[in-house]
């Protein structure tokens, strides 16, 4: 499968990316919290962050495998059961990347279940204790997480879709019913 190296390496970054993201981001808002920047209350870089951290832990919790590494496994031409090793026929790329995110543990995968829920929780805490600004009324906020958690569950848990389902319903009435924000609510939300 030579063919597909290419986009199995661009899967590659595109998933060191995602990581990196979600543990640099981290940092600074951890930096931030101690720091008093404000810059770290920038809505969209928070929400952006809490999501991508809160569907690995849905993966995590149920048992779901990552969809870029399936999707590297099948461009790499591996089965879904067949772990990703790198090896010198691999590009540089491949082998740099891979093996800073794909390493095993002699313990099995309860430590790696550990680390992403604790580490989840850390981004939660991170978000209560210094939220972002809003950019929008409440009811449109509440009406994107609703969709946001309408999607992951639909797409991502087979059995949980009437659940999504619903999500995504609850989303439509919040924003369908919320109320038209006067300019000195959007300016207060700022």
């Amino acid at each position: 499968m030579q063919k597909y190296e290419l986009l199995a390496d661009a899967i590659v970054t595109v998933h060191f990316a995602w990581i990196a993201y979600v543990v640099i981001g981290q940092i600074l808002i951890l930096l931030g919290i101690a720091g008093a920047w404000r810059w770290i209350r920038n809505f969209w870089f928070r929400f952006t962050h809490l999501t991508m951290m809160l569907l690995v832990a849905v993966e995590t919790l149920f048992g779901i495998d990552c969809p870029l590494t399936i999707w590297e496994k099948r461009c790499r031409g591996l089965g879904v059961y067949q772990g990703l090793t790198y090896t010198e026929n691999d590009s540089f790329i491949a082998r740099v990347l891979g093996n800073i995110i794909f390493f095993e543990l002699d313990g099995g995968s309860w430590p790696f279940v550990v680390g992403y829920l604790g580490f989840t929780a850390l981004v939660v805490w991170s978000f209560w204790m210094a939220p972002p600004r809003l950019p929008m009324a409440t009811a449109s906020f509440v009406a994107l997480v609703h969709l946001c958690i309408g999607v992951i569950l639909t797409a991502t848990v087979p059995d949980r879709r009437g659940v999504g389902v619903c999500f995504l319903v609850q989303a439509a009435l919040w924003y369908c019913l919320q109320e038209k924000a006067t300019p000195d609510v959007a300016e207060s939300n700022r």
